[in-house]
């Protein structure tokens, strides 16, 4: 059986129920060591775990250079993914020394093993060991010759096999392109976590950069994962090994102590396990566990159910090689756990600018949009011309690829002057009678149209969690279009970036986390694109266009405090009609023109658009069109809004074109810079009647 235990009665209140066996002091084993966790869960043999949103499970693994050639460190990560829905398992550390020496055949072998956790995209965040480094040689002690402090923070090779890319909760590194000192965020429990990994015997540099990061994100709850802190006897060591840099005591004392959000410290390097607690300067209590074990047989993994709504922890080592847990002092229960929160959700005072919608026609503030205005006899009032934006809050977290969207004065990307100057155009766009901006929380592609998409500009983890720098960006342009009197059509996820998420679950949460926060900014400014341009090919499943009504729908209940709720729907393909089950659940329908070669075929789009069976008054926008033709009588433009349908443009950089070009393309030029631009806005002046050029 997967769980054998031997159980003392002086062992068996440490161990989680759902771990026990009905009779004490049995080791039950089987020619099958590793039946899935769900299989005994059927059986009876294992009370059935506790799961719901409050409770969930980590996986720490000590140091494992002693797995650096045979199966176990696979069959470990194995046993991981395949228990991981019954866990509740939301990621995977690993506290340093995952090699034994400084070996690429070593690196290999680890690397490989990984991919079990990559394939099956479950989180994971490793810390750098000092036989993960440069200081240590092959049969050469843990203190090669030379000038072993600088050898120690040589981790080209650790960097090469394990770089930023991987780890799919990455939020920031100390150093750019280097894993040794970063920090990851997820959300579990209904609680927000960041965990940072420490390089060991720690540089200061790197110390006061851990400390900015912890003081960032006041409602976080802080792991800190690093090689060295704990001894075997459980006191915090004193010493940097003789060639590091600060001690564990003064990285406790500098980075940890002082803040009120750290939570939980996991160490290796020496003795086989340990646990301590101190109360933090703020009186906050810090649980500190120590896992090491050097084990040459088994593959030992700590295991903590930790449950947010009771705030507890239980804890307990288990060897999936052999299939039992460790009665060795390393399981226990921790009660009186107070969880940092998240801040608080109170809603914030309603905005300037609120859309509504009547009929077929928008609203703002309660009158229709181009109030009264008519263009060469078709009626503009109740239409929302946009364009698509959606780098407004781009960024970049893969290091290989960021350097594409350098600024050419400048040689690097500059997240905050691509927001910066997208906010000051806005007033602009307005002037010329543009109402509404497209914008993504994953972005779209910076190329235009790309077969590939290496680069990360997603606002969530892999877990679905929001990230805040991301959340932040995306709130200034909320407000700025507030100001201005605008709508954003926000979209939620964008088929490029959309692969990153673990699954369906992640997806979900994704949804209701960029659903709460925008019902508790009280934005009435928006209408919320689910997807771009959902089709049946698109990842993870539930973002196709037989499911993708589901998150609709979830949205579409979701309430603020005061009972608003949010307007929503998705995209289709350019030229696809919007299928029925979508049309029944959306507040209006988004069609794409990209493929519409001729102003007749847009025409045609939005007459069988209107004749699905499902279709009801709604408005009908195009929210993206890559055809201009803007100084001829007859463009996509102008076919849709005779069809009484808004229509919005995709402009994107062409080969060879420089800066001045191009809405999608960073580094953007977000001023009305380029002749394709100046014709656009044209058009936008004359058929609404505002601005001039």
């Amino acid at each position: 059986m997967l769980f054998p235990i031997t159980i003392r009665p002086n062992d068996r209140a440490s161990v989680p129920a759902r771990f026990r066996f009905h009779k004490w002091s049995v080791v039950v084993r089987s020619a099958c060591p590793f039946l899935p966790l769900a299989a005994l869960l059927l059986s009876g043999m294992l009370i059935r775990p506790v799961r719901g949103e409050d409770t969930f499970t980590l996986a720490v693994l000590p140091d494992v250079q002693m797995e650096t050639s045979g199966t176990r460190f696979r069959d470990r990560l194995t046993w991981l993914v395949d228990n991981r829905s019954a866990l509740n398992l939301k990621m995977m550390m690993q506290c340093g020394d995952m090699m034994n020496f400084n070996d690429e055949a070593q690196y290999k072998h680890q690397s490989d093993g990984l991919k079990v956790l990559d394939d099956a995209h479950l989180p994971y965040v490793t810390c750098i060991g000092n036989h993960d480094t440069a200081a240590v040689k092959v049969d050469a002690g843990s203190a090669a010759p030379g000038n072993v402090n600088a050898n120690l923070r040589n981790t080209i090779r650790y960097n090469s096999h394990f770089p930023t890319t991987r780890f799919k909760l990455l939020a920031g590194t100390f150093e750019a392109n280097k894993i040794d000192n970063a920090y990851h965020i997820f959300t579990a429990g209904g609680l927000n976590w960041l965990v940072i990994n420490l390089e060991l015997w720690a540089r200061s540099g790197a110390v006061d950069w851990a400390k900015t990061i912890v003081a960032k994100y006041p409602d976080y709850n802080v792991i800190f994962l690093t090689h060295a802190h704990l001894n075997g006897d459980s006191s915090i060591q004193q010493n940097n090994g003789g060639y590091g840099d600060n001690t564990p005591q003064y990285v406790f004392d500098q980075a940890m102590k002082p803040y009120a959000n750290v939570r939980l410290v996991f160490s290796g390097h020496v003795g086989t396990h340990g646990y301590r607690t101190d109360t933090g300067t703020q009186g906050n209590t810090i649980y500190q566990f120590l896992q090491c074990y050097h084990d040459p047989t088994n593959n030992p993994t700590r295991l903590l159910q930790i449950d947010t709504k009771n705030g507890t922890i239980k804890t307990w080592v288990f060897n999936p090689s052999n299939n039992e847990t460790r009665i060795d002092g390393s399981s226990r229960t921790i009660t009186g756990i107070h969880w940092v929160q998240p801040a608080s959700t109170a809603a914030a005072a309603p905005g300037k600018t609120t859309v509504s919608i009547a009929g077929e026609d928008f609203h703002i503030n309660g009158q229709p949009t181009y109030a009264g205005r008519s263009w060469k006899g078709h009626r503009i009032e109740g239409l929302l011309l946009n364009s698509r934006m959606v780098q407004a809050t781009f960024d970049d977290l893969n290091p290989e690829t960021v350097k594409r969207w350098a600024y050419a004065d400048t040689g690097k990307w500059d997240a905050e002057r691509n927001l910066s100057e997208f906010i000051a155009a806005m007033p602009e766009w307005g002037r010329h009678g543009l109402l509404a901006v497209t914008v993504n929380l994953q972005g779209g592609s910076p190329e235009g149209y790309s077969a590939n998409q290496p680069w990360e500009s997603g606002a969530f983890t892999a877990d679905g969690g929001l990230r805040p720098e991301f959340a932040a960006r995306m709130r200034r342009v909320l407000d700025a279009a507030d100001e201005q009197g605008m709508v954003v059509i926000i979209g939620y996820f964008y088929f490029g970036q959309s692969p990153r998420f673990a699954g369906d679950a992640a997806v979900i949460r994704g949804t209701d986390e960029a659903t709460r926060w925008l019902l508790e900014g009280n934005w009435r400014n928006v209408l919320v694109e689910i997807n771009n341009e959902t089709n049946p090919d698109y990842q993870p499943p539930i973002l196709r266009p037989d499911r993708v009504g589901e998150l609709i729908q979830r949205v579409r209940a979701m309430k603020a405090t005061d009972g608003h709720t949010l307007l929503v729907g998705t995209s289709f393909g350019g030229c696809v009609v919007p299928a029925p089950n979508i049309v029944a659940v959306s507040d209006f329908l988004l069609i794409h023109g990209n493929g519409a070669d001729k102003p007749e075929a847009i025409t045609e789009l939005i007459s069988k658009t209107r004749a699905v069976p499902t279709f009801k008054p709604m408005p009908v926008l195009i929210n993206e069109d890559d055809h201009e033709n803007f100084d001829k009588p007859d463009c996509n433009f102008s076919a849709a809004v005779a069809e009484h349908v808004s229509w919005g443009w995709f402009d994107f950089r062409r080969k060879g074109e420089g800066m001045e070009a191009g809405y999608q393309s960073p580094p953007v030029n977000w001023g009305i810079s380029s002749d394709r631009k100046r014709a656009f806005f044209k058009v936008c002046t004359e058929i609404t009647g505002t601005g001039n050029l």
